[in-house]
């Protein structure tokens, strides 16, 4: 009697088990780029919309800080607000930039007040008067945006020249 061999084709389980396992891995190697760099750009979306606000910002205030003919810096007032008051040639005041405590940022003129930005690091921002000269402005911006597990952050600074100005107004606050 002869025996005929079938031949047998076909994936043993073990061969399957290791295609299952090597998939497996592969994916989430891919997976865990995907996530890294997916949250890298979403970091850099998130940093340039913050260095797009702060330019705007330092924009605004610096037009009118040109336009000054004198800067009073307000360190702290009653609500622990940190102020810029920009007083024009004729000797009123034309704006008023405000940090809040709150982390806003606010011009006042007098068509109202509106808040400029939402996202200011009122602990590290500031209005500060130029011990140098007497009468510019240095501005120092925080800029902070929330993401779903941490924070993004730009810093800048600027100092600021009245245009107007003859001599250093020698009245306004640190």
């Amino acid at each position: 009697m002869q025996r005929t061999r079938r031949s047998q084709t076909g994936f043993t389980l073990t061969e399957m088990l290791a295609v299952v396992l090597m998939i497996s891995v592969m994916g989430g190697v891919i997976f865990a780029v995907f996530v890294t760099n997916w949250e890298a750009l979403e970091d850099q979306i998130v940093r340039s919309d913050l260095w797009h606000e702060a330019n705007e910002i330092v924009d605004a205030v610096t037009a009118d800080g040109r336009a000054a003919k004198s800067i009073q810096v307000e360190a702290s007032n009653a609500q622990g607000d940190n102020t810029a008051v920009f007083t024009g040639i004729n000797g009123e005041v034309f704006a008023t930039y405000r940090i809040t405590l709150d982390g806003r940022l606010l011009v006042e003129r007098a068509a109202g007040s509106r808040t400029i930005s939402d996202k200011v690091d009122a602990a590290n921002s500031a209005f500060v008067r130029d011990d140098d000269t007497g009468r510019g402005l240095r501005l120092m911006l925080t800029l902070t945006d929330d993401l779903l597990r941490r924070s993004v952050s730009i810093n800048t600074a600027t100092e600021i020249f009245p245009r107007n100005a003859n001599s250093p107004d020698t009245g306004a606050a640190n």
